[in-house]
């Protein structure tokens, strides 16, 4: 049976390239996809060139090329990251780890309880989750950057790290939040307890988003990308 030569294949590289896929995990699911499909044409009639059974096989994927795929991709990547994140999250919602959490709301519920200018306490600590998340960002492009230097690719795992599956946009979020000084909430043991609560499970999540998750995720890539990915 008539198969890819090596040039061929990485023909199929840059031919994903120049259609504006830029993570090297996507191209090689792309490539693989698009191998195989040529091979199944030369199946059937061996005469076909290679640049026509590509272009046959790239006309498969609709007018808007790759891009579909692409979206695709990082919706999926982007699930799969947050399931993992409430996989983890569980593990700590059960004994006797949820004792933990149960002390922990109660006293920054206390904290609150008992300081005067509580709207500017909850200023203070949105301020300091939207810190915590540009941080992550810049830590993590940096790691992208350095990773790119030793490599020459780039992964889409990677992107999906660096914003935490699309958590990091609800810390961004958090700056719509106006009128600190009008937190009713805060004035009632309820709304003191229910803020608390949200606090707390915020920055649990928050951990295990950026410290937890990102190592799973890592070490698969080295067991399916180990000469790669460094």
């Amino acid at each position: 049976m008539k198969t890819l030569s090596k040039n061929q294949i990485e023909e199929l590289y840059v031919f994903t390239r120049k259609h504006y896929v830029e993570w090297y995990d996507v191209q090689t699911e792309l490539v693989d996809h698009l191998a195989n499909g040529i091979e199944r044409q030369w199946e059937i009639n061996s005469n076909i060139s290679f640049k026509d059974a590509l272009n046959a096989e790239f006309k498969k994927f609709g007018i808007f090329g790759f891009s579909e795929l692409v979206e695709n991709k990082q919706r999926a990547l982007n699930k799969y990251y947050r399931s993992l994140v409430f996989k983890e999250l569980k593990t700590y919602l059960r004994l006797p780890s949820f004792l933990f959490l149960i002390i922990t709301v109660y006293a920054f519920k206390t904290l609150l309880s008992t300081i005067g200018y509580k709207a500017y306490v909850l200023a203070a600590i949105i301020v300091l989750m939207l810190a915590v998340s540009v941080c992550h960002m810049y830590r993590e492009k940096k790691a992208i950057k350095r990773r790119y230097a030793n490599t020459g690719k780039k992964w889409l795992f990677d992107a999906a790290i660096m914003e935490l599956g699309g958590f990091v946009h609800v810390s961004f979020l958090l700056i719509q939040v106006p009128n600190f000084d009008r937190f009713s909430m805060l004035q009632t043991g309820v709304g003191t307890l229910l803020v608390s609560t949200v606090v707390i499970l915020y920055f649990m999540v928050f951990y295990i988003s950026t410290r937890i998750v990102p190592k799973i995720i890592k070490e698969n890539m080295k067991k399916r990308y180990q000469e790669l990915y460094l």
